[in-house]
């Protein structure tokens, strides 16, 4: 009696589980069922579209798959695809194919930094791993262009110490250089001349660099940085020069907007070498040269007063992030 019984069981979870085993196949085969848009998806969708549609159109130039996927992923982001400025599109095109190296020197060794695309810094969770990525990222700009700027200063002192035997291509280098750094009256005869374009001829110490670049673009997630490449808040004040802030009162000002993330920091770094408005800092860096010194972020750091209009609690958020964030370690030029 027992052995008919469990033989009986044996036989319904056979047949149960053949049973169960035959449905799952035949619902999973069924197609799954598209979720069904709204109107105003629909609509949305449709609008996406015909911005990408115009992007592609505008821009004159057949983009690479790299391009292809960066308007792709975006899809989500109307506002992205609206601010997409043909020149963008093409300037993407063309860092992309061009993938030069760079030198990228520290204190103890040289090595060969190759091209490093930008991150999309909103994909990573806000702390340490954003900060990673985001460092790395500038840090290779920034050295990057101090690297060149120390390369020219070193060419020009070595002209300065022998005025008489520089070649007349030379001299038109200098003087290029003296004009593209304002150097009003420039004497290529005159000691005091070349003191002056040394004084604006030289690297921002990377300390700053970073810390600004996270303060103003807020870790590159701002509006700015991510529709025009502006890491550090630079304005410009004709009509039509870049975008509008949303609040900018019965000010006449826009938020520049530049080709690429490295014409963003280069324009940057100019403007503090040029602009009357930091003459402090530059006073300050010459002399920490003449004492054969590093130039240091916390020291420069306290000329940026003029630089915000949050002026000394500005200076204080960036010395907390320079700190905080062992920053300092960077400046070894």
């Amino acid at each position: 009696m027992l052995k008919k019984i469990f033989y009986g069981f044996i036989g319904f979870l056979t047949l149960f589980i053949i049973y169960y085993l035959i449905n799952k196949e035949s619902i999973d085969s069924q197609p799954k069922k598209k979720p069904v848009e709204s109107v105003s998806q629909i609509k949305e969708r449709q609008q996406l579209e015909h911005a990408i549609k115009k992007v592609y159109e505008d821009a004159g130039e057949e983009l690479s798959i790299k391009v292809k996927k960066i308007i792709s992923d975006a899809q989500k982001d109307m506002d992205f695809i609206l601010a997409l400025k043909p020149s963008q599109v093409i300037a993407i095109n063309r860092q992309e194919s061009k993938r030069k190296e760079i030198t990228l020197k520290d204190s103890t060794k040289s090595s060969r930094l190759k091209y490093m695309a930008l991150p999309d810094f909103r994909k990573y969770t806000g702390g340490e791993e954003r900060k990673e990525i985001f460092f790395k990222y500038f840090l290779y700009l920034v050295e990057g262009r101090n690297q060149q700027i120390l390369k020219m200063r070193k060419k020009v002192i070595l002209w300065k110490r022998d005025i008489e035997t520089i070649s007349p291509k030379n001299k038109k280098t200098v003087q290029y250089l003296a004009q593209k750094y304002q150097v009003e009256d420039f004497d290529i005869q005159e000691n005091s001349s070349w003191n002056r374009l040394l004084a604006r001829l030289d690297i921002i110490p990377t300390s700053l660099a970073l810390a600004q670049a996270a303060k103003e673009s807020l870790w590159g997630t701002s509006r700015f940085a991510r529709y025009g490449y502006n890491y550090y808040g630079q304005r410009c004040f004709s009509r039509g020069c870049g975008i509008i802030p949303k609040k900018r009162g019965s000010r006449k000002f826009e938020v520049t907007t530049f080709s690429s993330p490295r014409k963003g920091v280069n324009s940057y770094i100019h403007n503090l070498n040029t602009h009357p408005a930091y003459e402090s800092l530059r006073t300050i860096r010459s002399r920490q040269r003449a004492r054969g010194e590093n130039i240091k972020g916390l020291i420069l750091v306290n000329t940026l007063d003029k630089y915000s209009e949050r002026g000394s609690d500005y200076i204080k958020d960036l010395k907390s992030l320079i700190r905080y964030n062992k920053l300092a370690k960077y400046d070894v030029y």
